[in-house]
């Protein structure tokens, strides 16, 4: 217990103090014999904001480490990718890969956008106000994978058997844009990875006109 209030004390204090550029983002990285860890750090004008916007972070990387002590996993990998950055918002998507056995493991794609200002993690209804209704709408968007690939109809599950709800995970893609992520096995087929639906200005105005 000394030792894990220990390693947030230290984790905090380097990145409250370590030198940046306006909204760079460095790399952190941790191994052991079953898993390896790239994970983001960020570095904002404001150190307040920088310490509550990796103080975030810091859940989600303990997180995978400490399920990877507790056996939760036989082996894993933790990445992350930055899909948007301006002078106030930037958005990642952290991929959390996950071996229990069997013939794959699974990844989960979290998306996560931060205030750089005052460091707030931004909900999806800070940008569009979205009902459970609207997934009939938002169904018949195009989907793409995470090469930006438009997916077919043949490689994408139809309405029958596709997730039903909007899903509160997303990033942003820049040019206004939000996009939606869909875990593996919710649009498409395990191999096609993680899926995502733009939303382009047009509809997240009529979205917020809509459900006011």
């Amino acid at each position: 217990m000394h030792f894990f209030k220990i390693t947030v004390l230290l984790f905090i204090l380097f990145l409250t103090s370590c030198p940046y550029a306006i909204g760079s983002v460095g790399t952190g990285d941790d191994k052991d014999i079953n898993y390896e860890m790239h994970y983001p750090l960020v570095y904002t004008e404001d150190a307040i904001a920088q310490k509550k916007i990796n103080t975030d972070l810091y859940q989600y990387i303990e997180g995978f480490r400490r399920d990877y002590r507790n056996g939760k996993f036989i082996n894993g990998k933790f990445t992350y990718t930055v899909s948007y950055e301006d002078d106030t918002y930037i958005s990642l998507i952290l991929n959390d890969y996950r071996w229990t056995g069997g013939a794959h493991g699974h990844t989960f794609y979290i998306g996560l956008v931060y205030n750089k200002h005052n460091g707030e993690n931004l909900p999806l209804r800070y940008f569009v106000h979205l009902s459970d209704a609207d997934f009939i709408t938002i169904f018949d968007f195009p989907l793409y994978n995470a090469q930006n690939k438009q997916l077919t109809s043949k490689t994408k599950f139809d309405y029958k058997y596709s997730v039903h709800q909007i899903p509160n995970n997303y990033f942003l893609k820049g040019n206004g844009i939000i996009a939606l992520i869909f875990q593996p096995y919710q649009r498409a087929a395990y191999a096609v990875g993680m899926t995502y639906t733009p939303l382009e200005p047009k509809w997240i105005d009529y979205f917020n006109r809509k459900n006011l």
